[in-house]
């Protein structure tokens, strides 16, 4: 598929080296990025974005991100053929819920997978006007509708592809995340183990 001409303008909250998994849809792309990048403190914080986008109007966007580990694991799921069999017993695959304030107003942002007819995956990220539960989780407020949906279809092909890249990029992330924990001060305070 061809790359829309405004697919540089997609708003993300991550700083990106590149895509890991870049999409192309009739109305709008997603991009899976990682940020394994560290905080001021040394800190890790391993995710990974999903960012879709809509190709018309780019100020249209969900982020949903992902825990380094789980996306491991859900690469291994489409990796082995989990995914496709569960969406083929008639089941969506769908994400943990997040969410933020947005200009003042919790939302909520997910995204699910699902049986795809024109190829094997159908990727639609949503935001929804969201409450907040009693655990402080963002939930899609009961019967309300989308702010943004934006879905693209995907095949395995393309998940294949990147799945060494990847795996590569996983394994570094450890190989950092073990070095940086075996050097830090056993006598600074906060950092016993």
């Amino acid at each position: 598929m061809s790359t829309p001409a405004n697919a540089t303008a997609a708003n993300t909250e991550t700083k990106e080296q590149f895509p890991i998994i870049a999409a192309y849809g009739k109305n709008g792309f997603l991009k899976i990025k990682s940020a394994l990048d560290m905080d001021d403190k040394g800190e890790n914080y391993g995710k990974v974005v999903f960012s879709f986008v809509n190709a018309v109007d780019p100020a249209k966007f969900v982020d949903c991100y992902m825990d380094v580990h789980e996306f491991n694991i859900f690469m291994e799921k489409i990796h082995k053929g989990e995914l496709k069999e569960l969406l083929a017993s008639g089941k969506t695959y769908t994400s943990n819920y997040g969410g933020k304030m947005d200009n003042g107003s919790p939302i909520s942002r997910y995204f699910t997978v699902g049986k795809s007819s024109i190829t094997d995956y159908f990727f639609t990220g949503q935001k929804y006007p969201a409450e907040r539960t009693d655990k402080g989780a963002y939930k899609p407020k009961s019967g309300a509708k989308a702010l943004v949906q934006v879905q693209v279809p995907i095949s395995q092909d393309v998940f294949e592809e990147r799945y060494e890249v990847w795996k590569t990029l996983y394994r570094k992330y450890l190989d950092r995340c073990i070095t940086l924990d075996r050097f830090k001060d056993p006598y600074v305070k906060g950092q016993q183990q």
